[in-house]
């Protein structure tokens, strides 16, 4: 009789097995990159973006203190590129320190800054007392020293230890000012911070904590800072222009780019490796055909987060069907459930899903054509009420804002579709 267990032990070799029958030793399509864990990974895989990395590097190269913006839409790769620039810093610059953290809701740009160096400097005592203070994890465990007298007041007095009680950071600027200071000793050639995610914060919130900040990020290191064009950074790019000695703008990837990505991916987990990502070559882009692979890169329209989504979905669809090779309508199957997954994880409400079906029926919404009618069907007065709802779609990939320029424009984004209706196709 077949245990529970010898059932989930078959699942599980059924599924290495089903990766295996595909030419590959594991999924390589990830949401989004985790910090430094995945710096091998995105050596690998990491595709573009020259023009905009060359600007970075000619800011960082003079070892001058500099402040950086990384922006663009939700999903346009910023964390990806924000890893790759202090990956390639990290090998081409002796003694610099780069430290990455994505921004907390429930903290600040001085407190996310001075954690991430203090945690790169184990070996030092200081910093890691305020770590253990601010109740973080070190690298030893903290202790401070009391004296217990004994009846001579001083004679014969002895040490103990007691644990230090978690609190808060006292005069966090001057703390981080301090600690970089201290960092500097260490590597003279300078201090890097990378604090990502701001465009996941409330914009009201971070606009207070970049206003709170700017004495910190024109202080002793360098920052680079990503968020998306709307809302705080917008902000910022009309009225903080002094803030940011370069500001970069990361769009969508072009169809080659992509293809070029794609290869990459696949040859990153390939279990017999080719001499070359040529995504034009057959073998380079198994288990895809050569449809499926160009559709595939055009339904994710150069949109590096939805390529990681759609590419997880696919092959998981491949799988499941005991495939080993991806044709156009195994492709079609694992863009339709992607589709589906997609408005699952989303948990959108009545209201949110009444707007994406009005989005489907009308195939644009913005700002100058929308209709009071529907802003009345939906319970909104103004589009401005909208935006937060459109941009959770936005973030959800199920909805893509335009740049016109003039007007704030949405559109449905859609990947299930007839191939016929794929741009390009």
């Amino acid at each position: 009789m077949t245990s529970a267990d010898d059932l989930f032990d078959e699942m599980f070799d059924e599924a290495g097995a089903g990766i295996q029958r595909l030419g590959l030793r594991s999924l390589p399509f990830t949401e989004s990159p985790s910090g430094a864990s995945d710096m091998d990974r995105l050596r690998k895989v990491f595709t573009g973006r020259f023009d905009e990395l060359r600007s970075v590097f000619a800011q960082l190269r003079g070892g001058d203190r500099r402040r950086i913006l990384v922006f663009g839409r939700i999903g346009s790769g910023k964390s990806a590129f924000v890893l790759q620039v202090l990956a390639t810093l990290q090998r081409k610059i002796p003694n610099l320190l780069t430290v990455y953290s994505s921004l907390d809701p429930d903290s600040d740009l001085v407190t996310t800054a001075f954690i991430a160096i203090a945690q790169a400097l184990p070996n030092d005592p200081w910093a890691q007392t305020q770590l253990h203070q601010l109740g973080l994890a070190t690298a030893k465990p903290q202790k401070e020293r009391t004296t217990e007298a004994n009846a001579s007041f001083g004679f014969g007095a002895k040490l103990s230890e007691k644990s230090l009680a978690p609190g808060e950071l006292e005069r966090p600027a001057e703390a981080l000012q301090q600690l970089i200071d201290r960092a500097r000793k260490i590597y003279p050639s300078g201090v890097i911070v990378a604090i990502d995610d701001l465009d996941k914060q409330d914009p009201a919130r971070v606009r207070r904590l970049m206003h709170d900040a700017q004495g910190t990020l024109k202080g002793q290191a360098s920052f680079i800072l990503t968020g998306h064009p709307i809302g705080m950074m917008g902000d910022l790019l009309t009225s903080e222009r002094g803030l940011f000695d370069l500001q970069i703008k990361l769009t969508d990837l072009d169809m080659p780019t992509t293809e070029k990505m794609l290869a990459k991916y696949l040859a990153s987990v390939r279990i017999k490796p080719n001499p070359n990502d040529d995504p034009q070559h057959p073998k380079d882009i198994r288990p895809f055909t050569a449809a499926a692979a160009k559709q595939f890169c055009r339904a994710s329209r150069g949109k590096p987060r939805l390529f990681n989504r759609l590419g997880a979905s696919v092959l998981n669809t491949a799988i499941l069907q005991n495939a080993t090779q991806i044709d156009l309508n195994l492709l079609k199957a694992g863009l339709t459930s992607s589709q589906m997954s997609r408005r699952q994880l989303a948990r959108l409400t009545d209201k949110e899903n009444r707007l994406r079906t009005l989005l489907n029926e009308r195939g644009t919404l913005s700002d100058e054509e929308i209709l009071m009618e529907d802003l009345e069907t939906l319970g909104f007065r103004s589009f401005n009420e909208l935006l937060p709802l459109l941009e959770k779609l936005e973030y959800a990939d199920l909805a893509s804002r335009n740049e016109l320029g003039y007007a704030t424009e949405f559109e449905p984004l859609n990947v299930d579709l007839p191939f016929s209706e794929f741009p390009g196709s």
